[in-house]
């Protein structure tokens, strides 16, 4: 049976030196049928070369937003399985291959998932669930660093990768998950198991995350940054939960943002926790408004 060809797509934004990296890693794999798709988001676009990658190509989006990129890569892929990977990383030689083993000991997998590390230390969840999801509140929970390999509900977008045929079924990523983008790979998954695919934990697909401080789904700092993320909270709970969301949902939301808005003091920022309430709250009339216009 001939190797399947992989399509590598790495959404970039301001980061030219992880993405330097990135690219690096990639180009000391040992499975070598596969091929680069780089989306550049940055304003001035920079283009990048790499000529150690062979097979490598160069997008510009002159907006930015992660599924979109997402959505521009695949859109140019020539390879039965794509790999998502983000531009500040770091990984071994077996990433690739991991996750071609993955697919092929798992046929009736949509997608792989691989392990993350978080650099500098994080600590994750004290949970051995992958993914946690409760469909009351909205809250999202993950624990990426785990040894069992196995299925599991949702993809973390920074080490994933899909079968075409299950891309092709699914649509594209959810454009309208702006800013830091929070939920669209959750968003996905869950389209993706709806469509009766599965999704596998490769624990030997490992990866290093930086999680760079600007630059990438974090160039909307501070304030911007956080009314982003209410919003995308509230799109995802209506359009994929439930379109009128209960206490749970509220209580959760309540705790989100006095965590994020808490002063030294001790005080709350109440203009800034009534932002993020009304940003959560269009977030949630437009998610209700794409469920509604979907049935």
């Amino acid at each position: 049976m001939d190797a399947p060809f992989v399509s590598i797509i790495v959404p970039t934004l301001n980061r030219p030196d992880f993405l330097r990296q990135t690219l690096s890693c990639i180009q000391q794999q040992t499975y070598r049928a596969f091929e680069v798709i780089v989306v550049d988001q940055s304003t001035p676009a920079r283009p990048t070369q790499c000529a150690d990658i062979p097979d490598f190509r160069y997008f510009h989006l002159p907006k930015q937003n992660l599924p979109a990129a997402r959505n521009l890569g695949i859109s140019n892929t020539r390879g039965s399985i794509v790999l998502f990977l983000d531009d500040d990383v770091s990984f071994g030689p077996l990433l690739a291959a991991a996750h071609v083993r993955a697919h092929a000991a798992n046929p009736g997998a949509g997608a792989v998932t691989g392990r993350i590390r978080l650099n500098p230390p994080h600590f994750y969840p004290p949970q051995k669930t992958y993914a946690l999801l409760d469909p009351k509140s909205g809250k999202y929970s993950a624990n990426c660093d785990l040894d069992a390999a196995g299925f599991v509900t949702c993809m973390s977008g920074c080490n994933m990768s899909l079968k075409k045929k299950a891309l092709d079924a699914v649509g594209p990523f959810d454009a309208n998950y702006r800013g830091n983008a929070l939920y669209e790979e959750i968003d996905f998954s869950l389209r993706l198991t709806r469509k009766g695919f599965h999704i596998w934990f490769e624990p030997a697909a490992s990866l290093t995350h930086f999680r760079a401080d600007n630059g990438g789904c974090r160039a909307s700092a501070g304030t911007a940054y956080l009314r982003a993320k209410f919003r995308n909270t509230g799109y995802f709970f209506s359009k994929n939960l439930s379109l009128l969301p209960g206490p749970a949902f509220f209580i959760a939301l309540k705790n989100e943002i006095e965590f994020y808005t808490r002063e030294k003091e001790g005080g709350h920022r109440l203009g800034e926790a009534l932002l993020h309430f009304f940003s959560a709250c269009r977030g949630l009339a437009r998610g209700a408004l794409k469920r509604l216009s979907g049935l």
